[in-house]
């Protein structure tokens, strides 16, 4: 399942919003609260300018807790104050790649 620091910035924006505009801090979405959320953005776009696409990355196997049920990774307060203050970048969870490319990674001490 992901964790908020793994996002990009842009679907932090994604979760931040969802969190801010719907009071949503449960830990699951539905995705029919997904796709409701969604339409509303959709529809304030005009007014605000927030340009999103459908959280696709949201909605994986990998993600899902049971049917229709997926893990929206609520970041903490620290995160949060992280991230508006702009001294994040993403963590990269490194058992989620072959072993070889991670072996890779480490010889050559490539940063991520």
């Amino acid at each position: 399942m992901y964790s908020f620091i793994e996002l990009k910035e842009t679907q932090k924006r994604y979760i931040l919003a969802i969190m801010e505009r719907f009071d949503h801090s449960s830990s699951e979405i539905t995705l029919k609260e997904l796709s409701e959320y969604h339409d509303t953005m959709l529809g304030e776009r005009a007014k605000t300018g927030l340009k999103l696409g459908y959280p696709n990355w949201l909605i994986t196997n990998e993600n899902k807790i049971r049917k229709s049920v997926y893990n929206l990774p609520i970041p903490t307060q620290e995160e949060i104050d992280d991230f508006n203050s702009g001294n994040t970048k993403p963590v990269v969870n490194l058992d989620k790649f072959s072993p070889l490319l991670k072996k890779t990674i480490e010889e050559f001490e490539i940063e991520l």
